[in-house]
C-alpha cells in the first residue's frame, strides 16, 4: 500500500500493528459513517445490539459472534462501547475538523519533578522517533518559527547527549534522570556527528507532515508553523516532554550560541535553512 500512502502525503514506514489502536480507529470510522447517513444514536444502538433498544427477549441479533468473542476476551461488548463513545465525542465536537482553522496548541506545562525516572527514555535513531519529535516540536510552536531553530531543537531532543553537555545544576540532573542512559556522555570520548545519521528519517518525517498539511512551510521566510492536522499525531510522553524542555533551555539563545561546540556537520545540518 506504499504508493497509495504516498499519494495521501505519507512517506514514512508501516505503522506498528496495535490492536487497541485499531479498535479505536474502527470505532471512530463507524461513528463517522453513522453521522454521514444521519443515523440517530438510538438507531446506532439498535444496529449494534437490538435488545439494547427493544429490551430483553427481542428475537433479533446483529453481531452475535463479535459480541460473544469480545465478552469472552474483554468481559464486555467492547465495540458497542467504543462506537457509542466515539459518537458522543463527535456530538461534543471533539474530533478535528480539517475545514476549520485550528489554533496551535502549546504543550501543557508538566512539572518534571512529578515524573518517574526514565519518563522520556526512548530510542531516537529511527523513523518513528524523528516523526514523533518533529510533530511534538511543531505543536509547541506559537506561530511561524525559523526552520533552523526547529531543526536545532530537534537535534538536541533526538541526541540527548548534546544537551547534557550544556546543562548544569537541577536542569542537568532532571534531564539525565528522565531521559536515561542515552543522555550520558562516555568519559574521554566525543559525540560523533548525529545529523547525518538521522537525515533520511528526518526528511521522511518532514515530507509526511508537510504533505498532509500538518506543517505550514514558508520557504521565502524559511519558517514552519503548525498546520490544521498536527493535532492528529499522538506525541504524549517522551516527545512532548523533551520538546518542552529543549525549547525552554534554548529560549533566548542566538543560533550561534546554541550551535557552539557542535560538529561542523551538525552545524551545517541545522543551518541548512537559516534565513
Amino acid at each position: 500500500m506504499s504508493r497509495f500512502a504516498n499519494d495521501l502525503g505519507y512517506a514514512g514506514g508501516p505503522f506498528t500493528w496495535n490492536e487497541d489502536r485499531r479498535a479505536l480507529l474502527r470505532s471512530e470510522l463507524d461513528a463517522w459513517y453513522a453521522h454521514a447517513y444521519r443515523i440517530t444514536r438510538d438507531e446506532l444502538r439498535y444496529i449494534l445490539e437490538p435488545t439494547d433498544v427493544m429490551g430483553p427477549g427481542y428475537p433479533s441479533e446483529t453481531f452475535r459472534v463479535l459480541k460473544n468473542n469480545e465478552v469472552k476476551r474483554f468481559g464486555e461488548y467492547r465495540t458497542r462501547r467504543l462506537v457509542l463513545d466515539a459518537w458522543d465525542r463527535i456530538e461534543r465536537g471533539e474530533f478535528l475538523d480539517d475545514s476549520a482553522e485550528v489554533e496551535a496548541q502549546v504543550i501543557a506545562p508538566v512539572d518534571p519533578a512529578t515524573l518517574p525516572n526514565g519518563a522520556w527514555a526512548s530510542g531516537t535513531d529511527n523513523a518513528y522517533a524523528s516523526l514523533a519529535q518533529l510533530a511534538a516540536l511543531v505543536k509547541a510552536l506559537p506561530g511561524p518559527m525559523p526552520i533552523a531553530r526547529v531543526r536545532l531543537a530537534a537535534l538536541y531532543a533526538l541526541e540527548p547527549r548534546y544537551l547534557t553537555r550544556r546543562l548544569s545544576g537541577t536542569d542537568r540532573t532532571t534531564w539525565r534522570r528522565l531521559v536515561g542512559p542515552t543522555s550520558e556522555i562516555p568519559a574521554g570520548t566525543n559525540v560523533a556527528a548525529f545529523a547525518p545519521r538521522i537525515d533520511a528519517n528526518w526528511q521522511s518525517a518532514v515530507r509526511q507532515l508537510r504533505g498532509m498539511g500538518a506543517i505550514i512551510e514558508d520557504l521565502t521566510a524559511q519558517t514552519w508553523a503548525p498546520g490544521a492536522r498536527i493535532q492528529e499525531f499522538h506525541t504524549e510522553t517522551w516527545p512532548d516532554g523533551r520538546a518542552a524542555f529543549v525549547v525552554r533551555v534554548l529560549a533566548g539563545m542566538s543560533l550561534d550560541e546554541a550551535t557552539a561546540g557542535l560538529s561542523s556537520e551538525d552545524v551545517e545540518w541545522v543551518r541548512a535553512y537559516a534565513a
